[in-house]
């Protein structure tokens, strides 16, 4: 995964679950050499990801400015202008599959900020990319591979 997302400058990888999306999802930062790497997961996941952040960072080199954010803090009415604030330069979206409906409002928040800053990366990781079609995801593909 390492060496694709480098190649491609982004990724988009069906990983299942167990099978090794978090190490990659922290080292995304240091592999593009992003200066400012978001990573979203399920609010479900936020403490134990940041247990594991912490704990990796003292055996591999992950950058300083690594922030875990939850997807739902991008559906909330205080989400509208977060990613404007924290201006990513890489978003790393584990279970990206949540961010297939292009209607729903973290999506749309997504999608308005790479059109406004088209040089952020996107490296996009899940085990069940789709639901019924490839137009599931065909959105997230774009913004990985460009």
């Amino acid at each position: 995964m390492l060496h694709e997302m480098r190649r491609a400058k982004g990724l988009i990888a069906a990983v299942g679950v167990g099978h090794g999306k978090t190490l990659p999802s922290f080292l995304a930062g240091t592999v593009l050499e992003a200066e400012n790497a978001l990573l979203l997961v399920p609010p479900s996941l936020v403490n134990q990801t940041t247990k594991e952040l912490a704990y990796f960072r003292d055996h591999f080199k992950i950058p300083a400015q690594v922030r875990v954010l939850s997807y739902g803090k991008l559906s909330t009415a205080d989400g509208t202008d977060l990613l404007e604030r924290m201006a990513p330069d890489l978003v790393v979206a584990d279970e990206c599959h949540l961010l297939r409906h292009s209607t729903a409002a973290r999506t749309k928040r997504i999608l308005r900020y790479f059109r406004a800053h088209p040089e952020t990366m996107f490296v996009g990781l899940s085990g069940t990319l789709t639901a019924k079609s490839l137009k599931d995801y065909s959105h997230l593909v774009e913004l990985a591979l460009r």
